[in-house]
């Protein structure tokens, strides 16, 4: 099933998928079981029909920057203020907190989350220097293609020539 595992690791974590427990699931595995969710910033995309609003979803991933002062002063020398090294952090932590909105996503059966913001504040205290990156949306369930209505067809108007 999943060919990154070991034999023992697949059954637990099969296991784990029949019986519907996410919450323990490794995060490569919530980013296959989830590739199928839609995320997204809109609030009403024109290509989704929402059969049901299933409500508020979020995740939210901390982040230390002290640990990476040193490299992140020595980057800012060569470049003006932005360090690659931090920026790279904080997309892991936004990638990071997708993968958790997949899997709260996957708890309550959603479909897609719309409506997507994603914030980073900074908390400071104890000399440390930490963010907190945070994604939060709704989460919805998806009509099926055999449920949505056809559209009514419009009346042909035919003119004839000379008339």
């Amino acid at each position: 099933m999943f060919s990154f595992l070991s034999k023992r690791k697949d059954a637990k974590i099969k296991q784990l998928i029949d019986g519907a427990s996410y919450e323990d699931l490794p995060p490569e595995v919530i980013a296959e079981l989830g590739s199928h969710i839609v995320i997204t910033t809109e609030n009403a995309p024109a290509d989704l029909m929402i059969e049901k609003r299933l409500g508020v979803v979020s995740a939210e991933m901390p982040v230390a920057m002290h640990l990476l002062r040193p490299l992140l002063e020595r980057a800012r020398r060569f470049r003006s203020g932005r360090s690659p090294a931090g920026q790279r952090v904080l997309r892991d932590a936004r990638m990071a907190c997708d993968i958790e909105l997949k899997r709260e996503a996957l708890i309550v059966k959603a479909d897609a989350i719309i409506g997507v913001s994603v914030d980073c504040k900074q908390l400071s205290g104890l000399g440390r220097q930490t963010f907190l990156v945070t994604m939060a949306g709704t989460a919805i369930k998806l009509a099926r293609a055999e449920e949505t209505p056809e559209p009514l067809a419009t009346p042909a108007i035919v003119v004839a020539a000379g008339e």
